[in-house]
């Protein structure tokens, strides 16, 4: 390269130069058909239930002889699957 030729920094200036960009836009990418399609989206809203009634220990056994239902026919599943011999 000749010697009287500006090299370029990364972000397009010379080096050593820095490009003052505080008095420009930030890039923005729009989309029109996007735009156009966009519908107005309502802000959530923050609903407390009271479930004291739920978590009693007196009605919680349902839910655990449930679940202990469940596990307990995959284990059976698993186990007689695992028994039969494989052709």
């Amino acid at each position: 390269m000749a010697s009287d030729s500006m090299q370029l920094g990364l972000s397009g200036a010379p080096s050593g130069q820095e490009i003052d960009r505080s008095d420009s836009q930030p890039t923005k990418v729009i989309f029109p058909l996007a735009l156009k399609h966009q519908k107005a989206v309502e802000p959530l809203k923050l609903e407390v239930e009271e479930s004291a009634e739920s978590t009693n220990p007196q009605s919680m056994w349902q839910v655990y002889a449930l679940g202990g239902f469940m596990v307990m026919s995959w284990f059976w599943g698993r186990w007689k699957e695992r028994r039969t011999p494989s052709p």
